[in-house]
C-alpha cells in the first residue's frame, strides 16, 4: 500500500510538462467528444470513457499540486494566533483575511502550474526531470524541465532565483512567473 501512496505521491502533480499534456489531452477528447456527438446524436455511452478518464487524470494533477501549493502558502501567510491579538474576534478577523489572500495566491499559482501553456509551471520533487537530481544545498525541484533546483519554497521564472518567502518572490520577479517548489 505504502508502494502506491509514493508511486502517486511522486508522478501526480509534480511534473509541469505533464499536468499540462493532461489538461491539453482531457480538452482534446470532450472535444472530440463533442464533435462526434453532433454527427452521430446516438453515441454509444462506453464513448464518455475516454473524456471522463483524461479530465480525472487532470484533476488529480491539479488536486495533488493545489495541496502542496496550498499547504506552503498557509505556512508562509500564517494569520496571527489569538494569543497575541487583542481579542479573539480580531483574531478570527485576521484568519479569514489571510485565508482568503491565500486561495487567491494558491488559484494564480495552480492556474499557471497546470493549466497555462507558454509559461512554465512549478512542481516540486527532488528528482529534478531525467537523470537529474537535485543536491543536498539546493533540494527543491522548481522546474524539471530546466532543472531548476532551489534551497527555498520558490523560484522566479525571469531571475532563475531561489526565494524562501512567496511575497520575496512576487517581489523581486516584477511580471514573471512565481515558481513553487517543496
Amino acid at each position: 500500500m505504502n508502494a502506491i501512496r509514493n508511486f502517486f505521491d511522486f508522478n501526480i502533480g509534480r511534473c509541469p510538462r505533464c499536468m499540462k499534456i493532461a489538461f491539453a489531452s482531457a480538452l482534446g477528447a470532450w472535444a472530440i467528444y463533442l464533435a462526434a456527438r453532433t454527427v452521430w446524436p446516438e453515441i454509444p455511452i462506453l464513448a464518455l470513457a475516454l473524456p471522463l478518464v483524461l479530465s480525472a487524470l487532470w484533476l488529480a494533477h491539479v488536486a495533488a499540486y493545489s495541496g502542496r501549493v496550498i499547504a506552503l502558502l498557509c505556512t508562509e501567510y500564517r494569520p496571527v494566533s489569538a494569543s497575541t491579538s487583542r481579542n479573539s474576534a480580531e483574531a478570527s478577523e485576521l484568519s479569514r483575511r489571510s485565508l482568503l489572500s491565500v486561495m487567491v495566491l494558491a488559484a494564480g499559482v495552480i492556474a499557471t502550474g497546470t493549466i497555462w501553456f507558454p509559461g512554465r509551471a512549478s512542481a516540486a520533487g527532488s528528482p529534478c526531470g531525467e537523470g537529474h537530481t537535485c543536491p543536498d544545498d539546493a533540494p527543491n525541484c522548481c522546474s524539471r524541465s530546466l532543472h531548476k533546483c532551489c534551497n527555498g519554497n520558490w523560484a522566479c521564472s525571469t531571475t532563475g532565483k531561489c526565494f524562501t518567502s512567496h511575497s520575496d518572490a512576487r517581489a523581486a520577479c516584477g511580471s514573471g512567473e512565481v515558481w513553487a517548489c517543496s
